[in-house]
């Protein structure tokens, strides 16, 4: 337990250091029985909300993997300043109030989980995403003890070698919410272009090695023994 506060602690002061760093809010929910439609005409009435206040938000439609019928609505922020500037504003917003009102007395969605997370790379803009947009993402991947930094550069290095091929990946780790960790999510304008772009990895000899010496110089002992990572693929709707 120590160890894990200790990590927690080293974590948050790291974070929030980086001023410049982009944050993002999802949460993962199941649409009531009969009301699918319903909830995404729900999620987009309180994103055109939330955007007045300054989050950038995005709706995920999940295909493959997360849990039932699942839809995932992410708010992001440039940096940890917009997001408390924003966050304290829409606590204070009576029309936010209201749609949450609303909301309670005729659900039209089941909360299955909520993360918190922060991009690796401080250069990246919350504008920066928007559909269409195809993603697999991997999270939950935790570090072992004192392998935080180790876990994060192989990370880091996965994603220069992808994003040679067109991808585009992003980093996130996260320490509140579920799941916890490091999050490696890869993006395209489709499922053709992320085939695409893939087959350029295998195609290009010079890539293809890169790739393959970076599998070989894989050291699974800097995962914790109980890492849950889960792989999903998904499409954003908004």
């Amino acid at each position: 337990m120590r160890a894990r506060i200790i990590i927690t602690f080293t974590l948050l002061i790291a974070l929030f250091s980086a001023s410049h760093a982009e944050v993002m809010e999802c949460y993962s929910f199941n649409p009531v029985a009969g009301k699918q439609t319903v909830m995404i005409e729900r999620m987009s009435e309180v994103a055109k909300i939330q955007e007045r206040f300054g989050a950038h938000v995005d709706i995920y439609a999940i295909e493959i993997g997360g849990s039932g019928t699942q839809f995932d609505y992410c708010m992001r922020w440039d940096t940890p300043q917009d997001w408390g500037t924003s966050k304290d504003a829409m606590a204070a917003s009576s029309d936010l109030q209201a749609w949450f009102s609303e909301e309670q007395k005729t659900p039209s969605a089941r909360l299955l989980s909520s993360v918190e997370a922060f991009n690796l790379d401080g250069e990246v803009k919350a504008s920066s995403f928007s559909a269409p947009a195809y993603f697999r993402a991997w999270t939950g991947m935790e570090a072992e003890y004192g392998k935080e930094m180790e876990v994060q550069a192989r990370l880091k290095r996965m994603e220069e070698l992808f994003e040679k091929s067109g991808i585009r990946v992003e980093v996130y780790t996260s320490d509140f919410g579920s799941p916890q960790g490091f999050h490696f999510i890869m993006f395209a304008e489709s499922r053709l272009d992320f085939v695409t772009k893939m087959e350029a990895t295998t195609q290009s000899v010079e890539l293809a090695k890169e790739v393959a010496e970076f599998q070989a110089s894989g050291n699974p002992w800097i995962y914790a023994e109980n890492t849950s990572d889960a792989g999903i693929t998904g499409y954003a709707i908004r």
